[in-house]
């Protein structure tokens, strides 16, 4: 589990739910090291399991929580023990990627992460390992999130892997730039206005893709073919009277 701004309280809601797992669970929150024994007593209050600091070395147990320290990064061990570093240098130490990629390489279908609300884009790499690894991946929504960001981050990294089955259909149109825009006008009551500029909509869409493809971003093509089509459903129908 990782976390950024407005992540303790996404965290106490979250652990005091995992009564009776039987996994170890891994938690990196970007933290100011003054804060990190009130976040540590705070948790111990609120989690359904026992939570404690992560020490070098120490197996990995089933049931329990770890806490990564401020200033050290925390992976997981080929042997399930858990490892902590102050190297590689990165934004955020601990960091939510290095953990991520380690439980990816040492967990695989085992695992699952889960990434809360943040500033920034951390975790966003290293949850695409994981998901690519086989995990279940899960990240907070917006609605709920304090900050948007690192959850936000990972839906662009995920749309990058769809030709290899890495997301959904939806999850990707959800990722790709300007989808969500159209999508939205076309369950929201403004139906009749993309009718009457369907033409538009189209020759918007068709540079859309000349120009993703000129640029290389060819990722974002099966989208805009997807939006071409979906626009010139719309734009053959009758327009609603006005």
């Amino acid at each position: 589990i990782a976390a950024s701004t407005g992540g303790p309280s996404a965290l106490a809601t979250l652990l005091g739910g995992l009564g009776g797992l039987p996994a170890p669970v891994l938690v990196v929150q970007h933290l100011h090291p003054e804060f990190a024994s009130g976040l540590l007593g705070w948790m111990s209050r609120a989690a359904a399991l026992p939570v404690q600091p992560a020490e070098h070395g120490h197996l990995a147990r089933p049931g329990r929580i770890y806490l990564a320290s401020a200033g050290v990064h925390l992976r997981l061990s080929s042997t399930s023990r858990l490892e902590l570093a102050s190297v590689p240098v990165t934004t955020h130490c601990p960091s939510a990627d290095v953990l991520f990629t380690s439980v990816a390489e040492h967990a695989g279908r085992a695992a699952v992460g889960v990434l809360l609300t943040g500033m920034g884009d951390d975790g966003a790499r290293g949850l695409v390992q994981m998901r690519e690894a086989g995990a279940r991946t899960i990240a907070q929504d917006e609605a709920s999130s304090v900050v948007f960001g690192m959850p936000r981050a990972v839906f662009p990294a995920l749309a990058a892997t769809v030709f290899g089955g890495g997301a959904s259909t939806l999850g990707f149109l959800y990722a790709a730039p300007g989808a969500g825009a159209l999508l939205g006008a076309l369950t929201t009551g403004w139906v009749h206005r993309v009718r009457r500029q369907g033409r538009a909509v189209i020759i918007a869409v068709l540079v859309w893709g000349a120009a993703i493809t000129c640029f290389g971003l060819v990722r974002w093509l099966p989208a805009a073919l997807v939006l071409l089509a979906v626009a010139a459903v719309v734009a053959t129908r009758p327009a609603d009277p006005a």
